[in-house]
């Protein structure tokens, strides 16, 4: 479940194989749509994952597809981004202090000044032959600001308030 639109709601690409066209669903406020001809997501292939990524380094998630016996596949997300503001993510984590260097178990939350909270953890893998990266990307919609906590693996919390949207935090 990743965000590739942007509007704080988790859609969910669903590879499926063998030789059957993935399936893609865009969240509209708790219903997932059935979107996979719009979104260009719907390729006959015999596919096993999919990663999230901001590719372009243009502030939205893009997509890869991995496939079995066959090339990867990229999808660049192209939405107009007029509207929708992003924050991406990076914690470095400190041996001394129990943490790995990328932070695996960290937890983090942002809260959207709505009060709405996303929920992101950093894990080594996710799936079949993929693995997502340790920058982790947030679509927080009209947001300009927003505050963050993080529960590293050691225990200790880290809060930071009025955080600037559309920036790289390492």
């Amino acid at each position: 479940y990743q965000d590739p639109d942007g509007n704080h709601m988790a859609d969910i690409l669903i590879p499926v194989s063998p030789f059957e066209k993935n399936v893609f669903f865009e969240n509209h406020g708790g219903k997932l749509n059935y979107i996979d001809q719009k979104s260009g997501l719907d390729v006959l292939s015999n596919s096993r994952s999919a990663s999230y990524f901001d590719h372009d380094n243009d502030g939205d998630l893009d997509i890869i597809v991995n496939n079995y016996h066959e090339s990867a596949l990229l999808f660049i997300n192209n939405l107009d981004k007029s509207a929708l503001n992003w924050l991406k993510v990076k914690l470095t984590g400190d041996p001394k202090q129990k943490v790995t260097r990328d932070a695996i178990g960290a937890k983090l939350l942002v809260i959207l000044p709505s009060g709405k909270r996303i929920w992101r953890e950093i894990r080594s893998t996710d799936g079949y032959m993929s693995v997502h990266p340790k920058q982790q990307h947030f679509g927080v919609g009209s947001a300009n600001e927003v505050d963050i906590e993080v529960a590293w693996p050691n225990g200790k919390i880290q809060i930071m308030s009025g955080v600037k949207a559309n920036q790289i935090l390492e």
